[in-house]
């Protein structure tokens, strides 16, 4: 097994070629609002309507996670061009030790 500094290398050493076949390889980003704890019979007996509340205030800084790892901190807002989609406008890159 190598460690997590030769396999950077290794990485950084690859042809452009290879880089594209790499870059075009597709991940999954999911945006996290916050959390929250139910108790297995709160959950069971949702229904429409209902309300779950979030640990998350409005305006605190949302969590992007590409494939389980979270990478960045961000804020939500509006996409001008369309009025009704959201985007998230990076605020901070995490480091691996922040994660």
């Amino acid at each position: 097994m190598q460690s997590d500094s030769s396999q950077s290398l290794e990485v950084q050493n690859q042809t452009p070629a290879q880089n594209a076949v790499f870059a075009s390889i597709p991940v999954t980003v999911q945006v996290m609002l916050g959390t929250a704890t139910l108790q297995l019979a709160e959950l069971m007996n949702i229904s429409p309507n209902a309300e779950i509340m979030l640990d998350q205030a409005l305006g605190q800084a949302v969590t992007v996670i590409v494939n389980g790892t979270k990478i960045a901190k961000g804020e939500l807002y509006v996409l001008e061009e369309s009025g009704d989609r959201l985007g998230v406008r990076i605020t901070e890159l995490l480091s691996k030790t922040t994660t």
